[in-house]
């Protein structure tokens, strides 16, 4: 298990990126403005919009596993809640979402699944129950909200991410 993202929810992205890059001086690798990511080694820093799901200053954690279906049925047998199963999203990626002991969120998201995954929230339950997937990541990217990456993430995160975000150079 590796952690990839640490999505950082915000209520102002202009301010918040510009604190990150002009203030600490962390490499901007692309900015929108439901998306942004700096390069910090192993582990990417990602703004998110805050929302009442994830209110600004919080933080959740997005993992990576090389077997997400196996990762899902080994921690779903030591107790581990997901809140959103190993499922197919539009981008192409697997992601699952989780609950730690403190009631915080992460993702989780594989390199490959060794079980069919499930489609879409937004193809298998009723928009009354889509909000509680809420997933705050694929949304920065113009998908579906729906609860991961989720986000999560994210994810193989950085593949995902980067399909909608406005590159930028610095």
């Amino acid at each position: 298990m590796k952690l990839t993202y640490a999505i950082k929810y915000v209520d102002d992205m202009n301010r918040a990126v510009k604190f990150y890059r002009d203030e600490l001086g962390l490499p901007l690798k692309f900015e929108s403005p439901e998306w942004s990511e700096f390069a910090t080694g192993e582990t990417t820093l990602a703004l998110h919009p805050a929302s009442k799901k994830n209110a600004a200053g919080s933080v959740e954690l997005g993992f990576t596993v090389p077997d997400i279906a196996k990762f899902h049925h080994d921690m779903s047998a030591k107790g581990v809640y997901f809140s959103m199963a190993p499922t197919k999203q539009d981008f192409g990626s697997v992601l699952a979402q989780f609950l730690d002991s403190e009631g915080g969120h992460n993702s989780v998201a594989g390199e490959r699944s060794s079980a069919k995954m499930r489609k879409p929230a937004s193809t298998t339950c009723p928009a009354s129950q889509r909000s509680a997937l809420a997933d705050p990541t694929s949304a920065s990217r113009g998908l579906t909200r729906r609860h991961p990456a989720e986000r999560s993430a994210a994810l193989s995160a950085q593949r995902r991410l980067r399909r909608h975000a406005v590159a930028t150079v610095k």
